[in-house]
């Protein structure tokens, strides 16, 4: 996966802002069709929320970019089509929990 330019991401920043002041919920999607995508250990899984809190979410950590900004997105869509236990995504996705980081129309459990 690639990270936007960063004058890709400015307006995407903006919209996001404009709608959380909304009350109108903006997620992060991860995923897609098809199959090759997994999370091969529990430290990846890990290190993939670090990376996620850090530059879309509540993080802080120095030196991360964060590609929209100050602007903190509401939740992260797994959408994955051929996903299992294997791929660790429950890994990520209770870690997700953990942090209060919400997913489509329900909390994530």
């Amino acid at each position: 996966a690639s990270l936007p330019r960063e004058r890709e991401a400015k307006p995407v920043g903006a919209a996001a802002d404009g709608s959380a002041s909304k009350g109108i919920p903006v997620s992060l999607s991860i995923g897609g069709f098809g199959i090759g995508y997994s999370l091969l250990t529990r430290q990846a899984a890990l290190d993939l929320f670090e990376h996620l809190w850090n530059s879309y979410f509540g993080g802080s950590k120095s030196g991360v970019h964060r590609s929209f900004g100050d602007a903190w997105l509401d939740g992260v869509d797994l959408f994955l089509e051929h996903g299992t236990a294997v791929d660790r995504y429950n890994v990520l996705a209770l870690e997700l929990a953990k942090h209060n980081i919400r997913g489509g129309p329900r909390k994530l459990t």
